[in-house]
């Protein structure tokens, strides 16, 4: 049996939350660890969203030198108190492309040697038993027990209402084919007002 690794915190996920929660962690000294399932930081971002463009703004120009104004405009880049990387750095659009945050993730996670754990699936999380202080995971990678535990896992599913009279016919963001032609001349409804709805 693999050994059990002890952290003081353990973050799952290694998306925008999990570096940015890692990243004030390691600037506070904090001992922790964050487990991502994949091989890079950002994965999601890899396939969603389906139309590739984000709906986050990266404005650029603001009439202001001011840092702190400036990032009140740029919704993408992760607060730092050295206010980089920024995202302007990889897209000069005001909608980047999914890509150029993917490539923005994976510099930061770099950049400031965040201790991510990659091809570390999380399989089950339980209350730790002898003292029921903390938490025990288990991962592809064997268990990990830690006192504080953040689940920075982002979406983890669709929610679909299930009381509408043939939502089983309808297709569902990640089965979504973002071609125009499939649904021109075509009466559609978008069910929610989320980022997926609107994105589509």
């Amino acid at each position: 049996m693999a050994q059990l690794r002890e952290r003081e915190i353990v973050v799952i996920g290694a998306g925008p939350g999990g570096l940015q929660c890692s990243y004030e962690l390691k600037r506070l000294g904090l001992d922790h660890v964050v487990l991502e399932k994949d091989s890079a930081a950002g994965s999601s971002f890899v396939k969603f969203p389906i139309h590739r463009k984000l709906i986050s703004i990266n404005k650029l120009y603001n009439f202001f030198d001011e840092p702190d104004f400036n990032f009140r405009h740029d919704w993408n880049s992760l607060d730092t108190e050295e206010f980089r990387p920024l995202m302007r750095d990889y897209s000069v659009n005001l909608f980047p492309d999914a890509d150029d945050l993917v490539r923005y993730l994976r510099d930061f996670a770099e950049m400031y040697e965040l201790p991510v754990e990659y091809e570390c699936g999380v399989n089950r999380v339980r209350r730790a038993e002898a003292d029921g202080d903390g938490f025990v995971i288990e991962t592809t990678r064997g268990e990990y027990r830690c006192r504080v535990l953040i689940c920075a896992v982002g979406a983890t599913g669709p929610t679909v209402p299930q009381d509408i009279p043939g939502i089983e016919l309808a297709d569902q963001y990640v089965d979504h084919v973002p071609v125009a032609s499939r649904y021109r001349n075509k009466r559609v409804l978008v069910v929610g007002g989320g980022n997926s709805g609107f994105e589509t």
